[in-house]
This record gives structure tokens, C-alpha cells and sequence, in this order.
């Protein structure tokens, strides 16, 4: 039988959440290892690799993984609140943040802070300081996991890689959205650190819109999309998230 279907009846069988679809031996095996969650932690949990990768040794598969099952209810959330440039994004998730008494990874925040210690400059300084911000603000996010500690990451997401290398955590995506008018009006008319440079590509930021880059992480979890250009229902989205 296919990996896949093999793995679909498991999750049918079992009452497993649905998740991406196994490609090899390897997940097949994480996915086991989460089946005894049901009898004896209480309800489905996420697998978790402890040990090395398997590996071929004299052409023998030898394997050097142990799993262990994490229950969900005991993962920590991490929210990701993402969409482009102008389109409320820190608003919505420095309110959150508040109202949920969680900390937020702003991307603005580290990046400000790089201007302020390393200096301000041209547009590529600010990409080279952008992709810094990036590790950084990964690096922290992992450690909170590691710890057990819920949080929220807010920045104008496109790659999806750096997520699907952090620990285990109940994913919910908060995807931001607006008519391109509303957002360039928005990215207008906002006062930021100036190492942002943010008068100087407001026509790279109209292209990049009309070719669509942001658009919803493909993301294991939950994605809510929210018309930012009406009043975010913030009470609704707090009980929906707590």
C-alpha cells in the first residue's frame, strides 16, 4: 500500500488531526509514533525525534532515531501573523499580544535595533540587516518553544522553510489582507525608523503587490485570512485563539 493511504486510514483510524502527507519511511514512522497519544496520553499528540537522522552504513538502513509523542494539548501556540507591508499586520499583532499576555517576535523590532547598533545605509544594507533580522528572530522563537512558551511572530512572511524547523507547537496563521490602493496608502503615510527606507520603494512595493508575493503560508495548523481594510473583530478573534 502506498505511504499516503497508509497513512491517511491511520489517521482515520487512530482520530489523529489531518497534517502533510507522509513522503517516505521516515514520516510514516513519526506518524506512529504519535498512535499510543490516543489510549494514553488523552487524545492525539506530535511526534518527536530524539537521536540522528537514520543512515546507510555498508548499504544497511541503520536507524538512529527514538520517537516520543508530545501531547497537543500540552504544545504551546505560536501565532503567525503575516501579509504584506501596510496591511496591519503589527497593529493587529501588537494588540494581540496584549489581550493574550504573550510575547511578539516583530520583525521591525529586531531590524530597528540592528540600525540602531550597526548603522543605517542603502537598500541592499537594509536587505543584508533584513535577512539578519530573520535568524534572529527564528532563534528566539525556538528557544521560547523549547521552553513551553506560547508567542507570536509578525513580519511580511514568504518562506515557509524557517517554520517547519521549530519545535512542535499548535500553529495558528493570521493572514492579513487589503485592496493594493489601501495598502500603498497605508505604507505612505507611516512613520518608521528611516534606515526602513520606506519613501524610496513604495513603487517596488506596488510591483511586488500586483504580482501577488503574499499570499498564505503553506502551514500544518490553522489559517484565519482577515480583511484588514474593515475593524478587525479583535473580542472574537481573542476567544478564538484562547
Amino acid at each position: 500500500m502506498p505511504i499516503a493511504a497508509h497513512a491517511a486510514r491511520l489517521r482515520a483510524a487512530y482520530g489523529l488531526p489531518a497534517g502533510a502527507q507522509p513522503a517516505g519511511h521516515d514520516d510514516l514512522q513519526a506518524l506512529v509514533a504519535a498512535l499510543p497519544a490516543v489510549g494514553l496520553l488523552g487524545g492525539p499528540a506530535t511526534p518527536v525525534p530524539h537521536g540522528r537522522p537514520p543512515r546507510l552504513v555498508g548499504g544497511v538502513r541503520v536507524e538512529g532515531l527514538i520517537w516520543d509523542a508530545c501531547p497537543t494539548a500540552m504544545r504551546p501556540t505560536l501565532i503567525v501573523v503575516a501579509g504584506a507591508p501596510g496591511s496591519g499586520k503589527t497593529t493587529l499583532a501588537r494588540e494581540l499580544s496584549a489581550r493574550l499576555d504573550m510575547p511578539l517576535l516583530a520583525k521591525d523590532d529586531v531590524k530597528e535595533a540592528l540600525f540602531d547598533a550597526l548603522g543605517t545605509g542603502d537598500r541592499e544594507w537594509s536587505r543584508r540587516l533584513g535577512s539578519a533580522t530573520y535568524e534572529v528572530l527564528f532563534v528566539v522563537a525556538r528557544r521560547l518553544l523549547e521552553s513551553g512558551t506560547s508567542c507570536l511572530v509578525e513580519s511580511n512572511f514568504t518562506d515557509v522553510e524557517p517554520f517547519r524547523a521549530l519545535p512542535p507547537a499548535r500553529v495558528v496563521q493570521l493572514f492579513c489582507s487589503a485592496p493594493a490602493g489601501v495598502v500603498l496608502e497605508r505604507y505612505a503615510a507611516r512613520r518608521r525608523h528611516p534606515g526602513h527606507l520606506d519613501e524610496a520603494i513604495v513603487e517596488e512595493l506596488r510591483r511586488r503587490l500586483d504580482a501577488g508575493e503574499w499570499r498564505p503560508l503553506e502551514l500544518d495548523g490553522e489559517l484565519i485570512e482577515l480583511d484588514t481594510a474593515q475593524a478587525v473583530d479583535v473580542d472574537a478573534l481573542v476567544a478564538r485563539l484562547g
